[in-house]
């Protein structure tokens, strides 16, 4: 049966020589207070988890729990090396793709502006090259125009001084009528010689001879020019009229124009 301690107790042990040390407990005992992360609330069930680990002997020892720690982290590296990896070849598979989309975007552009340039310069330059085709031909016949016009000009302007000069010489119409006359022609002795009626005299005065001598016979006609003249007969006629004269001189000059080399 349980008996209380009592003071008679201690003084009976103190008799028998058994020294106790009091020192201590008479001091109050210090208590570890638990703060922050290291405390955590006591339960009956974790006692009791801790005490059936110690029982069968699975609870974690610390070569064990060592492992595992290496475990995890080289699996953490493995997975940190693996994610920077994919992250890596993403990164240059992305800068490749860029590159070359860039590449390519870049020649279909060039290709696409070149085209729109050239298509550009010939809406632009077709017509500017038929206005030059079509501006030189006007020059062309500009100046085939001019010239005739100069030609004419100048026939007309010696045409009409060597009517001056017939007024003041008109024996010029006798030489023109010698030359018909010798001329080598298919006229006969019936042949008409055809003038102005104010040459008419002049001509019978000083070729009056020559032109019975040839069977010619004189006629007039205000139609002719003075200082020109017309030979008609059954085998054909000759025109050496003024108008007739200057006619031969432009076909002679134009042509001259048309060939320059000859």
């Amino acid at each position: 049966m349980f008996k209380p301690f009592s003071p008679q107790d201690l003084k009976k042990v103190q008799g028998d020589s058994v020294s106790v040390d009091t020192s201590e407990s008479t001091q109050p005992a210090q208590t570890e207070i638990l703060t922050g992360e290291n405390w955590q609330r006591w339960s009956l069930d974790s006692l009791r988890s801790k005490l059936a680990q110690v029982q069968q002997g699975t609870e974690p020892k610390p070569a064990a729990q060592g492992r595992f720690v290496r475990d995890a982290e080289l699996a953490a590296l493995k997975e940190q090396a693996r994610q920077e990896a994919w992250e890596q070849g993403h990164a240059e598979g992305y800068k490749a793709g860029h590159e070359a989309g860039y590449s390519d975007g870049a020649r279909e552009a060039n290709a696409a502006i070149l085209a729109e340039k050239e298509q550009k310069i010939a809406t632009v330059v077709t017509p500017l090259q038929q206005l030059a085709t079509n501006f030189s031909a006007a020059l062309d016949l500009a100046d085939t125009q001019v010239a005739d016009e100069i030609v004419a000009l100048a026939v007309s302007i010696g045409t009409e001084l060597a009517r001056q000069q017939l007024d003041a010489k008109p024996e010029q119409i006798a030489d023109l009528v010698r030359q018909l006359l010798h001329d080598e022609s298919p006229f006969n002795e019936k042949a008409v010689l055809i003038v102005h009626p104010d040459d008419v005299q002049f001509i019978e005065q000083h070729l009056s001879d020559e032109l019975t001598q040839h069977g010619w016979k004189i006629s007039s006609d205000d139609r002719i020019t003075r200082g020109g003249c017309k030979v008609s007969s059954k085998l054909g006629e000759r025109d050496a009229t003024w108008e007739s004269r200057v006619r031969v001189i432009l076909e002679q000059l134009r042509h001259r124009q048309e060939s320059p080399s000859s």
